[in-house]
């Protein structure tokens, strides 16, 4: 297991900043029971949660379009011929037989 650290400091009722042993982290937006993460110095799409205040029970979604951020990384993976590596190793297979 590895180690974490997480520290939340409340800015403004509804507003606080989210603090990892990496650093700034994220925004907090909401109150007890529907709140909405905005990442500020870590990756990945902003998070929705929904939960009973007390209960520790939650449910906690992803914000983004899960196929728009699919095309994204296929497009980051593509040369600049617009071919994948794989594409490019068959491509180039074929040309030689």
């Amino acid at each position: 297991m590895g180690f974490r650290y997480r520290k939340r400091w409340n800015l403004l009722p509804g507003l606080a900043i989210n603090l990892s042993k990496k650093g700034l982290s994220s925004l907090s937006i909401g109150r007890p029971g529907a709140t909405i993460n905005v990442p500020i110095a870590r990756e990945g799409p902003a998070q929705g949660t929904v939960g009973l205040p007390g209960t520790g029970l939650s449910w906690r979604e992803s914000l983004s379009d899960k196929s728009q951020s699919k095309r994204a990384r296929q497009q980051e993976q593509r040369g600049e011929n617009g071919y994948t590596s794989t594409e490019w190793v068959i491509t180039d297979l074929m040309n030689i037989l």
